[in-house]
Parts: C-alpha cells; sequence; structure tokens
C-alpha cells in the first residue's frame, strides 16, 4: 500500500467465498478499490471465459470515480 496499490482483485475464479470476504476486509481496511474478473487469458490456458466471475455492478461507480480524479481516462 505505501508503495502505491490502489486496488485488489476481491472476485476471481480462483478465490473461494472465504477469501472474496477476507480481502474485501483488507480493501475497506486500506481505502484499496475492489476489482474483479479481469484476469482471463482464454480456452487456452483454462476453462476460466470472460463473464464466468460475477463482479457487483455497484463497484463500477468506485472505480469510475477513482479514474475521473486521477484524470486516467474519461468515462461516462
Amino acid at each position: 500500500v505505501k508503495a502505491g496499490l490502489r486496488g485488489i482483485e476481491v472476485y476471481h475464479s480462483a478465490h473461494s467465498s472465504k477469501t472474496r470476504e477476507r480481502y474485501k476486509e483488507i480493501a475497506q481496511k486500506y481505502q484499496l478499490l475492489i476489482t474483479g474478473g479481469s484476469d482471463c487469458h482464454g480456452e487456452a490456458k483454462d476453462k476460466t471465459l470472460m463473464g464466468r466471475v460475477k463482479v457487483p455492478a455497484s463497484l463500477l461507480k468506485d472505480l469510475k470515480a477513482a479514474a475521473k480524479k486521477q484524470n486516467i481516462l474519461s468515462l461516462r
């Protein structure tokens, strides 16, 4: 976190519900963005395809706000 970590991938195909809850606690403790479902390598790597990991739509609001604050990109 001191080095600049800004988010943590809570929602991942390899994460159990217990792991997700632990990562959510870490995110809250350190005020990190919660992300997920962004690690897809296609069928060649494994059977986890885009859309298989469900991520709450409510997280998008925080990601948009962070991107806007940092002028990372323009989101509507």
